[in-house]
């Protein structure tokens, strides 16, 4: 632990002594940054990584629980023990609008201990400039649709949390980032596969992923310590390790707050619905029951496994007179920033709830809401899925179990597609495994049919069929690593990395194209205002081509890789959607252009 007595904290025109920073302080670093007392788990293992220096592995906390504080964790840790403390904290997570909510969390943390307000937060401050004098702790997040910030790579020296999509950080720790040159791809690797304390959330997400980190961290080099950490963290792993990091009894019964979220009673439905386009009239009749007879609902949430269930759902709830919003991960960044933030604000989970339904509102989402997002309903309605994926649904519902300790448990409705549960053939999205949910659900049933799906049903030991069966990764052999390290030039024959981030299936999923549309798409306009990643809609090449030529719209769900490359767009007919009158293929990737 470094112990400078003599340390002077020195923040515009102040200048104070300060003590040694000292491994008891957490909790009041964590109040100082947030308000609030830290959780006893949080506690634990803040004690466990400062007195130690050791992470757990395995990170297993169910939803609601406050994960995201391992950000706090991390950051006090390295200003404490910075001489064994890594000094890139990468906060990594198969989902945008996680990635948004964690660097929002960052920032918070940054700008409290810059504000050094207290006397903790200034020694913290104070600590953290001895890594870098001339910088402060650095945040940034690295995700499709925004402008990459390279300024992380500028300065190995100085600290930074970095919150990133898996297949940004994934590509530069293998030395082909995304949206780097080539010239840099080796600092860039250098950097993400160094000094580093690698936080996989949601790793049922990653499991390929995973995979290559953890064969990543078994990389030797004799130039210098790697300080290269890997954390898995999720709410719905099944398998236990011998490095796992769980809630005990003591942390549940010494702490109110966290008692009640969970324990928090949730009770489930099975509804049986002919098939998949009778699922929105559906969703409009159960809308219809909860505001007749529960006046305490004020915020229902919908999540649904296909793009299309969702947005044709929304647009009958929107005509029907509700009050409603939509959110997709097939969405241009454009408009996600607005509708996430009118979700937050609506089912914030601190917001104060009314008796009498005149705040009524509907969220309808698909896959890319159900983990991570700090989201609070007051009921769900769900469609059958694989029940590690329900498990992230239930976790969006009573998030703080206001509703359970005022003795009014809420309500699930899980919608079984009866073409689907009763078919032969698995499911395009969840396979074997939703059927295997659906009917391990039915033994679940009480006598009135109710099923609880709170916490403690969670930690019941079910078959194994019900859970999604993770893809693999190839084994990140030598060899691999030898054409890999090659950037300029690159070797004609090289490993996808694609399959060393998303799994060997990877290369089997779609080709997708980016769509951006205009009222002005003339040559001199496109040229004046080129097309910005904020403006792209990602889809499948398929569900594309079939609007272009005016036929019925294909099915695909959130679930699905981005496939990274380009692509030519060949279009069938000449029948194109009637409302453009000119389609442009715009390829950025050799700065030119031309109309289809």
């Amino acid at each position: 632990m470094m112990n400078d007595k003599n340390a002077n904290w020195e923040y515009g025109s102040k200048s104070t002594e300060l003590r040694a920073l000292e491994f008891g302080e957490f909790s009041t670093f964590f109040r100082d940054v947030h308000g609030v007392d830290p959780f006893p788990w949080q506690e634990r293992l803040a004690s466990r990584v400062l007195e130690h220096n050791d992470w757990p592995s395995d990170i297993n906390l169910p939803t609601g629980t406050g994960k995201t504080a391992v950000l706090d964790i991390a950051i006090f840790a390295m200003a404490v023990n910075p001489a064994v403390s890594p000094r890139r904290i990468v906060f990594v997570v198969d989902r945008r609008i996680v990635v948004d909510q964690v660097y929002k969390r960052a920032e918070v943390i940054r700008d409290r201990i810059k504000s050094g307000h207290t006397e903790t937060l200034r020694k913290v401050g104070n600590q953290l400039s001895k890594l870098c004098p001339t910088e402060d702790l650095g945040v940034v997040a690295l995700r499709g649709g925004i402008p990459i910030d390279n300024e992380w790579a500028r300065r190995p020296d100085q600290p930074w949390v970095m919150v990133s999509t898996v297949d940004q950080y994934g590509s530069r720790l293998l030395f082909r980032g995304y949206g780097v040159s080539q010239r840099m791809r080796p600092v860039y690797a250098g950097l993400a596969g160094n000094d580093c304390l690698v936080i996989l959330d949601e790793v049922h997400l990653s499991i390929p992923f995973l995979e290559t980190l953890r064969r990543a961290d078994n990389w030797e080099t004799d130039l210098t310590p790697r300080r290269f950490k890997v954390v898995q963290m999720s709410a719905t792993q099944t398998d236990d390790t011998v490095n796992s990091f769980k809630l005990t009894s003591e942390d549940i019964s010494h702490c109110d707050e966290l008692n009640r979220r969970v324990s928090a009673s949730k009770k489930a439905r099975l509804q049986i619905v002919k098939n998949v386009d009778e699922i929105p009239l559906k969703i409009k009749n159960l809308i219809q029951l909860i505001r007749k007879t529960d006046s305490h609902v004020s915020c229902v949430g919908v999540i649904l496994n296909r793009v299309r269930t969702a947005r044709e759902t929304y647009r009958l709830l929107s005509e029907s007179g509700n009050t409603a919003h939509l959110v997709t991960g097939r969405m241009r960044p454009l408009d996600r920033v607005g509708v996430v933030n009118s979700v937050m604000s609506t089912a914030n989970p601190e917001r104060i709830r009314n008796d009498d339904n005149s705040d009524f509102e509907i969220v309808v989402a698909t896959q890319a809401i159900e983990v991570g997002a700090d989201v609070d309903f007051d009921a769900l309605i769900t469609e059958c899925a694989a029940f590690d994926s329900l498990q992230q649904r239930f976790g969006r519902l009573d998030r703080r179990g206001k509703l359970s300790s005022l003795g009014r448990p809420s309500n699930v409705w899980i919608l079984g597609i009866k073409s689907i549960i009763m078919s032969k053939s698995p499911d395009p999205i969840y396979g074997e495994a939703l059927r295997s949910t659906w009917q391990e659900l039915k033994t679940l049933q009480d006598e009135s049919g109710l099923i609880e799906v709170g916490w403690q049903t969670s930690q019941k030991k079910l078959v194994k069929s019900v859970y999604t069966t993770p893809d693999a990764a190839p084994v990140l052999l030598k060899t691999y690593m030898d054409a890999l390290v090659q950037t300029l030039p690159e070797p004609i024959v090289q490993p996808t990395i694609e399959w060393f981030l998303h799994g060997m299936k990877h290369q089997q999923s779609e080709p997708e194209v980016s769509l951006v549309w205009r009222w002005d798409n003339s040559q001199n306009g496109l040229a004046a205002v080129p097309p910005r990643r904020a403006e792209f809609m990602q889809i499948p090449i398929s569900a594309v081509k079939q609007w272009l030529n005016d036929r019925q719209e294909i099915d695909f769900s959130d679930t699905a890789r981005t496939f990274i490359g380009t692509r030519k767009l060949e279009i069938s007919s000449n029948n194109a959607h009637e409302n453009f009158n000119k389609c442009v293929r715009w390829l950025s990737s050799r700065g030119t252009n031309g109309t289809i």
